[in-house]
């Protein structure tokens, strides 16, 4: 009984410290929770729209500045929908491009993105046939640089809602970025497929190894069923 009490000790202060890494050093870009909106290209006309007074909490700087059809297909669509907490891209039967900024040349963030730990950009899209080409851009004084879900060094893991994580390395951007004074963050697509569609849910900032972490921890949980069976099994041995 002693050892199935000294257990549980042990295994509520791992729990609490890494759920603790997994929230702690999380910066939102944007998780579409508010500023309903949608912007269509129909024609020849680039579409925009400027969103300001926005929940910080929820979007970084409080503004986006959407651009959508810069290039590609006359029929390009994106909506944000804050009910579902979800932003989604449609396009017509060529490619399709989408830019979606938070920070500007006249209004920069001067946000450091390594101050709570972070290393890493967490974009969160629920599944689609076709793997999304959706990149990052980040711009600072010294220098810019844009990586993607195509990119060296991303990779991707299932969450436990079926959804997926891509997870972005800072150290996979160029050198010559400062992540301690970001001026401008741009979310975008990369010759988005025809007909095709993608729907995502967050863009965050994160500890990398912290990802794979949060992923154990709701495992743990999913099986809390099956390791309380067996510690009163072992609690009946003890």
């Amino acid at each position: 009984m002693a050892r199935a009490v000294l257990f549980r000790i042990v295994m509520g202060f791992l729990f609490l410290a890494e759920f603790g890494a997994c929230g702690s050093a999380a910066v939102v870009i944007d998780n579409f929770q508010v500023g309903s909106i949608t912007v269509a290209r129909l024609g020849d006309t680039v579409a925009g729209a400027e969103q300001s007074g926005l929940d910080p909490a929820s979007v970084l700087g409080g503004r986006r500045s959407i651009v959508v059809g810069e290039y590609g297909t006359s029929e390009q669509t994106l909506t944000i929908d804050a009910a579902a907490g979800q932003m989604s891209f449609v396009t017509g039967d060529t490619h399709g491009y989408f830019d979606i900024a938070y920070g500007s040349p006249a209004n920069p963030l001067n946000l450091d993105l390594l101050a709570d730990g972070a290393n890493a950009f967490a974009l969160t899209y629920d599944p689609t046939p076709e793997k999304p080409r959706i990149g990052v851009m980040v711009v600072s004084a010294t220098g810019t640089s844009t990586i993607g879900t195509y990119s060296a060094g991303v990779y991707s893991e299932t969450l436990a809602d079926g959804s997926t994580r891509f997870v972005l390395p800072f150290d996979q951007f160029l050198a010559d970025v400062d992540f301690q004074n970001v001026e401008q963050i741009v979310l975008s697509s990369s010759r988005f497929s025809p007909q095709s569609q993608v729907m995502l849910s967050e863009l965050i900032t994160v500890p990398e190894p912290a990802t794979i972490t949060c992923i154990g921890l709701l495992g743990v949980a999913a099986f809390r069923p099956r390791q309380r069976r067996a510690l009163a099994r072992w609690e009946s041995a003890g």
